[in-house]
């Protein structure tokens, strides 16, 4: 999963909250507050920001499928 649309769509699903923030990038906001919110931008320049926002995710919560 290193498609952002495909990620957002998968986030939604698990109960996190997505949405763009007024400096290009995207929040997205665990379903547990107990959780870091994390911040990713709206067009990664680097070829590891996706793998990075992901670990990032996974350590507020998120349960990445296989692939990812």
């Amino acid at each position: 999963m290193t498609d952002l649309r495909r990620l957002k769509r998968e986030l939604a699903r698990q109960g996190w909250s997505v949405e763009p923030t007024g400096g290009g990038h995207w929040k997205f906001t665990p379903p547990d507050p107990t959780k870091r919110v994390v911040f990713a931008s709206a067009s990664p320049s680097d070829f590891r920001s996706m793998s990075n926002v992901i670990r990032d995710l996974e350590r507020s919560g998120f349960r990445a499928q296989e692939g990812t």
